[in-house]
């Protein structure tokens, strides 16, 4: 049969960036802890960058390790994914059991000019059952052909009709996104953040908020940031969003 193959080597970015995501809150915290605990000088700074770039240069490692470790073929029967070092998992999906072929397309995908396809059967969930983090766009249009011919022949399809989310809904979307509770206690750690970071030094500016006034000032500057925070969310979230009925689905 066909032999395995690997990933596109953009797959080792994305491999790399998804690790890095996933250890950003104890990386943050030794850094933070790195800075804090020797105090603003240049050691605890230098500590801090020190931890900083070993999280960066061990997610690199681990996503090659992934890279490497990550093969998949298809046959006429079916689509075959295969991950792991230690611990392998081989995953075969028959071809009459693949209801869609969902395609992404992450920052990271868009620089290399590849997509991630993500496999959906019956029983899955918004991830697919087999994912294929990085191929080109030449594999998947090939996968779809292929998947098309082995599906059972669908009653006459109406028309697709594709609707785009309008600039207009776009700027009602943004403007209303409730993404306040989120970003509110992000900002308000943040200042802590940087009250404890700048401690006693007297070059730092600092803000003294006398009166009821001026406390309400503030919070309503904080409030208005974190809105904007999360209008520039949702744009980046629905640009260029559409859906189009395909056959029993919406896509």
């Amino acid at each position: 049969g066909p032999a395995p193959r690997r990933l596109h080597p953009a797959g080792v970015a994305v491999y790399a960036l998804a690790t890095l995501r996933e250890a950003a809150v104890p990386i943050v915290a030794l850094v933070a802890v790195a800075v804090l605990g020797g105090g603003t000088d240049a050691g605890g700074l230098l500590r801090g960058v020190g931890f900083a770039v070993a999280g960066t240069v061990l997610a690199a490692a681990m996503g090659v390790v992934r890279w490497l470790t990550t093969t998949w073929w298809v046959t006429q029967d079916g689509i075959h994914h295969r991950r792991g070092l230690l611990s392998i998992k081989e995953t075969d999906i028959p071809l009459s059991r693949v209801q869609s072929l969902d395609v992404e397309q992450g920052p990271v995908q868009r620089l290399f000019g590849v997509r991630s396809l993500h496999v959906q059967t019956g029983g899955g969930g918004a991830r697919g059952e087999i994912v294929l983090e990085a191929i080109g766009p030449v594999e998947v249009d090939a996968l779809r052909a292929l998947a098309a011919r082995r599906a059972p022949a669908a009653a006459a399809a109406a028309p697709e009709v594709e609707r785009r989310l309008s600039r207009r809904a776009l700027l009602v979307a943004a403007l209303t996104a409730g993404q306040l509770g989120v970003l509110l206690p992000a900002l308000a750690g943040a200042g802590q953040l940087v009250e404890t970071l700048v401690g006693d030094d007297p070059r730092a500016i600092r803000v003294q908020l006398d009166g009821m006034g001026e406390l309400v000032l503030a919070l309503a500057a904080l409030l208005v940031a974190a809105w904007l925070l999360s209008v520039a969310g949702a744009v980046v979230a629905f640009a260029g969003f559409t859906v189009a009925r395909d056959g029993d689905r919406l896509r």
